[in-house]
């Protein structure tokens, strides 16, 4: 029972790295739980599914346009119609 071997130490150093490892895991684990637990600020969401907007007058002056259902002399004469006061 005399002198203190140097496995004795080895064996002192590794129970002292896995207890150190013990905490370390558990200091993760509950960091993550509670993380988990706080709840993310979001903005709230409509409680169902938006209808679409209708388009503007001028959208649909400009959609018409496009498609060729009206000339450009038609559009001017539209446009200049919807941007009186």
């Amino acid at each position: 029972m005399g002198a203190v071997k140097p496995w004795h130490m080895l064996v002192l150093l590794l129970l002292l790295l896995v207890i150190i490892a013990v905490v370390v895991v558990i200091v993760v684990i509950a960091t993550a739980a509670a993380r988990r637990a706080q709840p993310l600020a979001t903005t709230p969401q409509p409680a169902g599914p938006v209808p679409p907007r209708e388009p503007t007058p001028r959208e649909i002056l400009d959609r018409r346009l496009a498609a060729g259902e009206i000339d450009t002399d038609e559009y001017e004469r539209l446009r200049s119609r919807l941007e009186k006061p």
